[in-house]
């Protein structure tokens, strides 16, 4: 019996791996009179090994079809918009960065898109679902189990517009809406 039980064990032990480490996703947005800007910065292993599929990564000047990988990821994952209608992101600026200290797959990616503008009366609704596939299959895998990283699956959207506005989307609330002009910066800021 007991070599049972440990068998069951180390089997359910080798089905359940650790997976990726999950790091929240940082989001900035700013609406500007003719644009909105999202500037993302993202945890790189999940990123470099599900998204980009390059390894090493190279700071910069990354290959056509990975930016456009990358923009579709966002675009997917990073829904914006305004008075119902969904906004598309251009990915205008691409980057990965390590610390002197970080080695493989550790860094960040620093990534930016421009949005159309928000029309005048219209509210600015976004909702953040990253890692979601990979989430739901890590808790499948889990049976039930607590998962690592659980309380990471989220995004933070900071929103600096008349007046700051912070979300903490997560997977049980991941969107948020504001009034268009509420979420435009002043001319003076």
């Amino acid at each position: 019996m007991k070599l049972a039980t440990c068998a069951l064990f180390l089997a359910l032990r080798a089905y359940a791996h650790e997976g990726y480490p999950i790091a929240p996703v940082h989001v900035t947005l700013r609406a500007e009179p003719d644009r909105i800007i999202a500037d993302l910065r993202a945890d790189s292993i999940f990123w470099i090994e599900e998204v980009t599929g390059l390894s090493p990564m190279p700071a910069q000047d990354w290959p056509a079809e990975v930016r456009t990988r990358v923009e579709a990821y966002v675009n997917a994952h990073l829904k914006l918009s305004a008075g119902g209608v969904q906004l598309s992101g251009k990915l205008t600026q691409a980057r990965y960065r390590q610390q002197l200290w970080e080695v493989h797959e550790e860094g960040v990616f620093d990534l930016r898109l421009a949005y159309p503008a928000i029309p005048k009366g219209a509210a600015l609704t976004g909702t953040s679902t990253f890692y979601e596939e990979y989430r739901k299959k890590m808790a499948k895998e889990y049976l039930g189990r607590k998962m690592p990283y659980a309380g990471d699956y989220r995004t933070f959207v900071d929103l600096p517009g008349r007046k700051r506005f912070r979300f903490d989307l997560t997977p049980d609330v991941p969107s948020f809406t504001v009034p268009g002009d509420e979420a435009r910066r002043s001319p003076f800021a």
